[in-house]
């Protein structure tokens, strides 16, 4: 079958989902209680058959994975000259930088702090203007790399046996 990395993405959120489903159905009908006295009702709960639905639910889901790490360390992000693997890196890092970034704006130039009967009087050693053009440096580089990676996405296939 072929896929967009997007729609094989998603394809594996699904399966992943549905594991989660049945885990929490396995969560709820794994054991069972009653009262002393009281005729018990077991659920319908089978441990072979829960392990054999999320083996094969994991199964796909790691071949989805697999397909997609390997089209991701191979192809390049179109118009940005880096693989895909190297701009989901760079996507974190600079998503990193740009929260270090974003916080450090928010330091007042002059601040009152009191602590066990102390009062510290800290000022801002940097200059906030260069902080903000950094961030709205990284910001811009980070949306240029997260519209390319987007394009890619949604217009590379990949072939996927999913047996």
């Amino acid at each position: 079958m072929k896929l967009t990395l997007a729609e094989a993405n998603r394809k594996a959120q699904q399966l992943k989902l549905e594991c989660s489903r049945i885990l929490r159905e396995e969560e709820n009908t794994c054991t069972y209680a009653h009262g002393e006295g009281e005729e018990p009702l077991p659920q319908n709960y089978s441990f072979s058959s829960t392990q054999k639905r999320l083996k094969a639910l994991h199964e796909k889901i790691a071949r989805i994975r697999h397909a997609v790490s390997l089209y991701n360390v191979t192809h390049m992000v179109s118009g940005m000259g880096i693989t895909i693997d190297e701009a989901l890196v760079r996507i974190a890092m600079l998503s990193e930088t740009k929260r270090r970034l974003d916080e450090m704006c928010l330091i007042p130039e002059i601040e009152r702090r009191s602590q066990y009967r102390t009062v510290d009087i800290v000022h801002r050693n940097f200059n906030v203007d260069e902080v903000r053009a950094e961030a709205e440096r990284v910001t811009d580089e980070l949306n240029r790399l997260r519209a390319a990676l987007d394009l890619t996405n949604l217009t590379s296939m990949i072939e996927l046996d999913l047996g």
